[in-house]
Parts: structure tokens; C-alpha cells; sequence
């Protein structure tokens, strides 16, 4: 394969996980303001946190995403999807760890929803 390939995929899973991220994102907070359904968020939202901080795991479209770019010939540095996505799309540069405590505030606000939800 050519370079110009590699990056023309590495687009094509971009956009594929932007509009992932979008209607996932959109989807639970419509759910937060839906009393009956908010446990059900909240217990993905923890779930995915949980998931990402044990096992190291990371997006498989972000995965693979990089290494196409890096196979194009691109020079890009590993990080998040979320900051990745604000500086290209957005012109908004912010740093890993702020990703990071963003992730954590909606592991708290999930987990306060399972607790208040299982023992009140």
C-alpha cells in the first residue's frame, strides 16, 4: 500500500470514531436527564473507566488509527482520543492528564448515581 492509502484509512477511522464518540456522548447525556434510564449510564460510563484504568486498555479505533498514520509517514505523538480530537478538529490544545481528571469527575459522578441508585 501506498502512503497516501494508509493516511486516506487512518481519515476514514477518524471520522468513524468521531461520529461514535458523538452519538455515544450525545446518547448518555440524554440519558443522565431520563430519570428511569440513568442507571444504566452511569454503569457504562464506570464500566469503561474501570476498564481503561486496569487493563491498560485503549481504544481499538485509536489503535489503529495511529498506526496507520504512522505507517503514512506521519509523525505523531500517542495520546488520548479526546485531546487528539479537540486539537485537530477543534484548535484546542489540551494536555493528557486534564483528559484524564475529565474522565475521572464522570467515574464520580457515575459512581454517586450507582450508589445513590443500589442504597438510598
Amino acid at each position: 500500500m501506498k502512503k497516501s492509502d494508509y493516511e486516506s484509512l487512518a481519515e476514514k477511522i477518524s471520522i468513524i470514531h468521531i461520529f461514535i464518540f458523538v452519538v455515544t456522548i450525545s446518547a448518555m447525556v440524554l440519558i443522565f436527564f431520563y430519570k428511569p434510564l440513568i442507571i444504566y449510564s452511569a454503569f457504562w460510563l464506570a464500566l469503561i473507566w474501570l476498564i481503561e484504568l486496569v487493563y491498560g486498555f485503549s481504544c481499538p479505533l485509536t489503535t489503529e488509527e495511529y498506526d496507520l498514520r504512522i505507517k503514512a509517514g506521519e509523525h505523531i505523538k500517542r495520546k488520548k482520543f479526546i485531546p487528539t480530537f479537540l486539537h485537530r478538529y477543534l484548535g484546542i490544545n489540551i494536555p493528557d492528564w486534564l483528559a484524564e481528571i475529565w474522565l475521572a469527575m464522570y467515574f464520580l459522578i457515575s459512581m454517586f448515581v450507582l450508589i445513590n441508585h443500589f442504597f438510598y
